[in-house]
């Protein structure tokens, strides 16, 4: 593979218009989005930070724990999703199952704020990274090493607060801060990739790596390309471009889309 895919999704096109105040997440944001930065002519990989940094026990238990603490009763178990939904909708689903759902106006911002105050108070310890410690950052300097002038960001599905935690407590902050976007600015992938986009002032193709089905869906929806890392799911072939079967392997899949010579010019 010597240059991007024969389908020609070699670029996002402008994140479309929203009326990002009347989502339920806006008002955690302030209901106000960046403007987007000049465009360069650099390659962007975007990271799904569940495959950096997997946390599924903690996420489920931050939620369970910022529920009851707003239901003022246990709350209801969560069941293991593969997909890896963002936190407002794993919060919306979690609402309505506890009979909330006529209170989600009220309830789902409070609800996405205990979120980080239960993080912050417990905090990210090593035994809730699955697998072996500092792979992300490990898989983060290879790829800076080996595809210079490849930008890195990361979308993901928790909020800000939480997103920010586990980037710090890894140290992967110091490699991922050209492009970001988190679950509390909008609960659908398709638009955190555009607003990571947005923010990364590139225009010379994005790649998304992930093992949720449902981010590398949208992400090849929103024109990008996917590569499925170790997925979750038996049908990766349906929503991505390439299979690989650990983070390490990313770079091997890149390394022929950012040598020198091997870009398609961008198609505006």
């Amino acid at each position: 593979m010597g240059s991007w895919p024969e389908s020609g999704r070699v670029a996002l096109a402008s994140p479309r218009t929203l009326r990002f105040a009347d989502t339920p997440v806006g008002l955690l944001a302030g209901g106000i989005r960046p403007t987007s930065p000049p465009l360069l002519t650099t390659p962007l990989l975007l990271w799904d930070l569940a495959t950096l940094v997997p946390t599924p026990e903690l996420d489920r238990e931050v939620h369970r724990t910022a529920l009851a603490r707003e239901l003022g009763r246990p709350a209801p178990r969560i069941l293991y999703r593969p997909d890896r939904r963002t936190d407002p909708v794993v919060a919306v689903d979690l609402l309505d199952r506890s009979g909330r759902d006529g209170e989600r106006a009220s309830s789902l911002p409070r609800l996405l704020a205990a979120l980080a105050l239960v993080l912050r108070q417990r905090g990210l310890r090593p035994a809730d990274v699955d697998g072996p410690p500092g792979v992300g950052l490990e898989t983060v300097e290879l790829v800076s090493r080996h595809c210079p002038g490849l930008k890195q960001g990361v979308v993901a599905a928790s909020v800000r607060p939480n997103a920010l935690l586990k980037l710090r407590a890894t140290g992967l902050d110091r490699h991922l801060s050209d492009a970001r976007a988190y679950g509390s600015d909008d609960c659908r992938w398709d638009v955190l990739i555009g607003l990571a986009l947005a923010r990364s002032g590139t225009a010379a193709g994005v790649v998304v790596a992930t093992g949720g089905a449902e981010l590398g869906a949208a992400a090849r929806r929103a024109g990008a390309t996917v590569v499925a890392v170790a997925p979750t799911t038996p049908d990766a072939g349906r929503w991505a471009d390439l299979v690989v079967p650990g983070p390490f392997d990313v770079v091997t899949a890149l390394r022929p889309m950012v040598a020198p010579g091997k870009r398609r010019p961008v198609r505006c």
